[in-house]
Order: structure tokens, then sequence, then C-alpha cells
């Protein structure tokens, strides 16, 4: 591994029967792709605002 660039991690696991993944990019000693993996951070993080208004919405339906 170089000690500059832009890596890509990647990782799952599954315990008792539950699946996770997650992803996510970071940059070290460069800037290079700065803005597209704030932007990817943001939209990510609309996503989560999303999801979960819309599981509450569902609780409370119930």
């Amino acid at each position: 591994m170089k000690r500059w660039g832009c890596y890509k991690v990647d990782f799952g696991a599954q315990v008792n029967g539950y699946c996770m993944d997650t992803a996510f990019t970071v940059e070290i000693n460069d800037n290079k792709y700065k803005d597209l993996i704030e932007a990817s951070r943001n939209a990510l993080e609309n996503v989560k605002k999303i999801i979960t208004k819309n599981i509450e919405d569902l609780k409370l339906e119930k």
C-alpha cells in the first residue's frame, strides 16, 4: 500500500443470521477526490435521514 492515494474500504459480517455490510473511501496524503468523497458522504447521510424518518412514520402508523 502506498503512503498516499485513494482507498476503498469494504467489509461485512454475518452474526446470528443477521448480515451487515459497509464501505467507505479515504484519501491519504492526497486531496484529488476530496469533493467526490464529501458528496458521497453527504448523500449517504441524507439517505439515512430519509430512511430513519420513514421507519419512525411506520412505527407511528401501528
